[in-house]
């Protein structure tokens, strides 16, 4: 559902027909284009607000394209819902208009034309902004003024900031990473559930409820598929210090395990140095020397110390 601001209440607006009628009315100026939408900008967020403020693609001018055509996807993307036609509406005029074209093939935007439709550039930025956006209707339970809060940041440009400016406001990045686990992005999860392990979050209650907080948003990101090792391995050492959770060596360990094999360092020699604990010595050599042999100081210092050759 959509949320809008207005005059100091929200309005929730469902996704019905009307929202069919305008992705519809998008396909169509597409076709005749033969262009992407919107291309020009690569920040998903950035299409959004300016689609939410009225903003439209127009028709190139000069062209061949009907304007009765031209006229009906204008009212299939009207910004007022209720001025769009309902999609039966839209069926006959395309059928009406295709009927009144004499000579299709004069067109230079036909479907026969010898033209090549131009292909999608996926930028990095563009692959960011989506998968950071998590594209789906959910993306719009958060209210704009959250997103207003931190300018808008992708989540990619938050965790930069993250890790080379130190004089970022926490608290704004903290933001940013609530608003995009609030759309259910697994990555913003852990950068959420990071800070408030951390102490940057705004959460005011007490450290044990942080503890669950954080230890339930670790284990949401480390369950995502293997992409997230980081969180793996947190979730397991909150997981084998009880912290917000119940005490779990199974679950720790099986968790340690995923981490290790999805290539992380730290979780390797962990894992190393549980095997060694059970005298499982070769499945403790292979992490010690994987880990090792990926430049982990602690495990090169370990493989010295017991002569292990790496």
């Amino acid at each position: 559902m959509l949320r809008r601001r207005t005059a100091g209440d929200y309005s929730i607006k469902y996704y019905d027909t009307k929202c069919e009628v305008y992705s519809f009315g998008i396909i169509l100026w597409e076709i005749a284009e033969r262009k992407v939408p919107y291309d020009q900008f690569v920040d998903f967020i950035a299409i959004a607000k300016i689609v939410m403020g009225g903003y439209r693609e127009k028709f190139t001018s000069g062209t061949d394209i009907p304007k009765k055509y031209q006229e009906l996807v204008n009212k299939s993307v009207d910004p007022n819902p209720g001025y769009r036609p309902i999609f039966s509406k839209v069926l006959t005029d395309l059928q009406d208009i295709f009927r009144s074209l004499e000579t299709p093939t004069n067109y230079p935007n036909s479907l026969n034309s010898n033209i090549t439709p131009p292909v999608q550039k996926m930028t990095q930025g563009t692959i960011a902004a989506i998968e950071d956006c998590a594209i789906n209707l959910d993306l719009f339970n958060t209210d704009w003024t959250d997103w207003n809060s931190f300018d808008y940041m992708t989540l990619d440009k938050a965790i930069e900031f993250h890790k080379k400016d130190s004089s970022m406001d926490k608290q704004i990045l903290y933001k940013c990473f609530d608003t995009y686990a609030e759309i259910g992005n697994p990555k913003a999860k852990y950068w959420k559930a990071y800070y408030i392990s951390k102490g940057w979050s705004n959460l005011k209650c007490s450290d044990n409820e942080k503890h669950k907080v954080s230890v339930q948003l670790f284990k949401e990101a480390a369950s995502y598929g293997d992409k997230f090792p980081d969180a793996q391995l947190r979730y397991a050492l909150m997981v084998m210090q009880g912290k917000g959770v119940k005490q779990d060596k199974e679950e720790a360990i099986k968790y340690f395990l995923k981490a290790a094999k999805n290539g992380h360092l730290v979780a390797m020699f962990d894992t190393a140095t549980y095997y060694y604990s059970k005298d499982e010595n070769e499945l403790g050599n292979y992490y010690m020397i994987s880990a090792a042999n990926k430049g982990y100081e602690q495990a090169i210092n370990y493989c010295k110390k017991k002569n292990i050759s790496y």
